[in-house]
């Protein structure tokens, strides 16, 4: 497959190629007083400029509409994934993951016992499960531990809707 795009695209270079050659013999052609094949479009030479703007236009437009239908199933195929990983969680874990999604991935381990529903022992279990399962990683800074959340499973959070 690779090898037929490779093909393509040395195709299309050579038959540029080809054309600029055929274009500087035209040009430099004596006998068409040095106008060549350019010496036809001189006349309708602002009319082949908005010609060109409107089919550069065009052609942006439908790869823009081809395109958002594939960013469209990403996001849902994102939306999915962050289901799915959450669905695999506990409830607790599940509760300090979005806490740590909406907290830009950082959070302290105090703050997270404020989450309702959770206590400082609970938080404490409910980390450890997490690093355990390599969700987030705890830095210990003296008393207080700073929770971070994992760098691949931070932007499935921020891709979700």
């Amino acid at each position: 497959m690779q090898l037929t795009k490779r093909m393509r695209v040395f195709a299309i270079l050579a038959l540029v190629g080809l054309l600029m050659i055929f274009t500087y013999i035209d040009i430099s052609s004596e006998r068409t007083g040095g106008k060549g094949i350019y010496g036809l479009f001189e006349p309708y030479h602002a009319e082949l400029m908005l010609f060109l703007a409107i089919l550069g236009i065009t052609t942006g437009a439908i790869i823009y509409a081809f395109m958002e239908t594939k960013i469209e199933k990403t996001k849902d195929q994102d939306h999915i994934s962050t289901s799915l990983f959450l669905k695999l969680l506990e409830s607790n874990q599940r509760k300090i993951t979005k806490y740590l999604w909406g907290n830009n991935g950082k959070a302290n381990q105090l703050e997270l016992s404020h989450i309702e529903g959770l206590d400082k022992l609970k938080v404490h279990r409910t980390l450890k499960a997490l690093q355990e399962k390599n969700v987030i990683t705890i830095e210990h800074f003296g008393k207080i531990n700073k929770i971070l959340l994992q760098k691949d499973i931070l932007v499935v959070g921020k891709n979700k809707s």
